[in-house]
Order: structure tokens, then sequence, then C-alpha cells
């Protein structure tokens, strides 16, 4: 009886072990994008937005605690801690995570940074870390994290008019879930675009009378313009 169950047990063992094998692996590309106008967005370039001529010089901003379930919903895979996103800096909008070839979905992530990483110390981190100083998204004097900037110009009668929206302190960050499924498949890779339409976050802004806010000075267009943000990203 003894040698009968040593011999199920080592079917099965070696049935699992030929399951993963036969599954392998596969990468999953996580990509970040902007959209202006239906299309592709450029720095410094000029389009007409809420009915004025407008360019962006910097687009930059937190997500943090990105993962994803099973195929069940039954596990989480945590994949990033921290990422920052800058479109300047193309080498920020492509990441790389290598998985088990199977069934996944609801890739989930906090916009912005948790209270909890939020009260953490800039100079802790090294030069290259998301949150290091080095990315100038850390307010001194309000010993806060801004969580999103975006900087640029509308052009009014001629004149370059700046338009400055730093957003971003504790109690600011948003959960977002991106539900569709996907499959990993051995050998393979399999993308997901992340992308933030202006045209959502700049809805209902008027560039007369809410060209700029660094949060606290303006918390009604700060928490406005979070929620814009958050509702702006979608993934496919």
């Amino acid at each position: 009886m003894k040698n009968y169950f040593l011999v199920i047990i080592s079917a099965l063992l070696l049935s699992i072990s030929a399951c993963k094998e036969e599954r392998g692996d596969g990468d999953l590309n996580l990509k970040y994008a902007a959209t202006l106008n239906g299309g592709n967005l450029e720095l410094n370039q000029t389009y007409l937005l809420n009915g004025d001529s407008v360019y962006f010089t910097l687009i930059q901003y937190y997500i943090c605690d990105a993962s994803i379930s099973d195929k069940d919903g039954a596990t989480s895979l945590d994949l990033k801690d921290v990422t920052f996103i800058d479109f300047s800096e193309p080498s920020s909008l492509d990441y790389n995570f290598t998985l088990d070839a199977t069934a996944y979905k609801n890739l989930t992530y906090t916009v912005g940074l948790s209270d909890e990483r939020g009260a953490t110390d800039p100079s802790s981190y090294a030069s290259d870390h998301p949150m290091s100083l080095n990315r100038s998204m850390y307010w001194l004097m309000a010993n806060a994290y801004v969580y999103f900037k975006i900087e640029g110009f509308r052009i009014k009668n001629g004149v370059d008019e700046p338009l400055v929206y730093h957003v971003g302190m504790n109690g600011f960050a948003q959960n977002k879930e991106a539900t569709q499924s996907f499959t990993i498949n051995k050998g393979n890779t399999t993308s997901l675009i992340t992308t933030l339409n202006l045209n959502e976050v700049f809805a209902n802004i008027n560039f007369d009378t809410e060209p700029e806010t660094h949060t606290m000075n303006n918390m009604p267009l700060a928490q406005k313009l979070m929620n814009n943000f958050v509702n702006a990203l979608t993934t496919n």
C-alpha cells in the first residue's frame, strides 16, 4: 500500500512538472501613451484644445502598486511598486515583465502615490529611483510629492501664456482598474497600452480662469484635475 501511494505521488509530481514545462513563460509589455484630438500627443506641438491654441512642454506622472490577477481573480501578482512616467523620456514609457504563460485579467494600479509612499523621504532613495530628488517631483516646503505635472502654454493674441498644473498630496491618489482579460503565450509578448487622453484631462477646464494650480493654492481646481486625470487613463 505504501509503495502504491509513492507511485501515485510521483506520478502527480511528474504531471505537474510536465504541465509547467509545457506552459513555459511569456512577456507582458506595459506601455504608456498620451493622445490629444484623437492622435498621439507630441510635446511642443500646437493643438486646438477647448477653443484655444496650446502646446505642452512637460507631462509627468506617478503610478504605484501595479498588479494583475489570475484568470479566476483568486490571487494577485505584483508587477511594479512605483513607476515614473515622463513623456520627454521614452525609456520611462515601456516596461517588460516575464510571467507564466497563462490567462490573466484586471491590471490595477494607484494613480499618484499611496499615502504611505508619499510620506517617505526622497533623499533616502538612490538617484535613479522614481521617487528620488532627481525627479523634481517633491515639494520640500510642503513635505509632499507631486503626483502629476502638466506644463505648457496657451497662445492668445500672439502671446504665449503659461499653463502650469502641479497636482498631488496625501489623500489625492486614486485607484484605477482595467477590467479586460488577456493571455500570456509561451515565448511571445502581450502588450497593454495605458493611454492618457488630454482632452479628458482638460474637460471643463477654462484656461482664462484656471491657468494654473500648485494644489494648495487652488485645491478645488487640483481636485477637479485629479479626477479628470484618473478618468482620462484607459488601458487596451
